[in-house]
């Protein structure tokens, strides 16, 4: 028997690289379709006894093996929430914006960029996370919360809102206190939370300010607390 033509050989590697791509698809389809069909009885009541792990799944609508690896951060947020009831709970929201002197110009350097910060505080009333799948938002349960910034875009100005603090929608939530935010020489997470009046009040000795002072930074924090009518020591 005759060995097969290189140029069959190649044929016949070609051809079960198809069979083998058409089937992964077909099997990725297969799980696709199964882990929508459990997203749908989550939403319809049913649960996996996980109240993140539903809300995840509902949420990215599906899961795969990236779920679990995306819950830790929910996960080490709530078991720092646990008996924390009546505690402050500090957030502090990171992004890259470019200078406004600069802005319109044409190419910009990473010299012209800078990190805004958008911090909340709020008075916890409960020690669970707040997580609503079906409107895709996340947050924790107070009964409001004071905000202010420290950026060139970001408002300085404290200021109260009443309600809960859902914080935002899952897009840009609580998985993100593991993305880092970076301009010019700084570098810092984009998302990250302080639970506990004790972290909380000596938050401006660990976090990363930027340019701004500890004590410009304790002050506001302060601030915020009397506006919560927050008793600190």
């Amino acid at each position: 028997m005759g060995k097969t033509s290189i140029n069959d050989e190649i044929k016949g590697i070609l051809a079960g690289q198809q069979a083998a791509e058409r089937l992964f698809k077909e099997e990725q389809g297969t799980r696709k379709q199964r882990a929508l069909a459990v997203r749908d009885r989550i939403v319809k009541g049913e649960s996996t006894g996980d109240r993140i792990l539903d809300y995840l799944i509902v949420t990215a609508e599906g899961f795969d093996q990236s779920t679990e690896t995306m819950a830790a951060p929910y996960r080490k947020i709530a078991n720092e929430l646990k008996g924390k009831t009546g505690q402050l709970v500090l957030v502090i929201k990171r992004e890259r914006n470019a200078h406004k002197h600069i802005t319109g110009r044409g190419q910009l350097q990473e010299s012209d960029y800078h990190v805004d910060a958008t911090y909340t505080l709020a008075v916890l009333v409960g020690d669970e996370l707040s997580l609503n799948a079906v409107k895709h938002q996340e947050g924790f349960p107070t009964a409001g919360y004071a905000s202010w910034g420290d950026g060139v875009w970001s408002e300085r100005k404290l200021a109260y809102t009443d309600g809960p603090l859902w914080y935002l929608s899952f897009l840009d939530g609580f998985w993100r206190t593991t993305q880092k935010v970076a301009a010019g020489d700084d570098t810092a997470s984009a998302l990250e939370i302080v639970v506990g009046d004790e972290l909380v009040l000596s938050a401006h000795e660990k976090i990363w300010r930027g340019r701004r002072s500890k004590s410009e930074l304790k002050k506001n924090i302060r601030s915020a607390a009397a506006l919560l009518e927050k008793k600190i020591a």
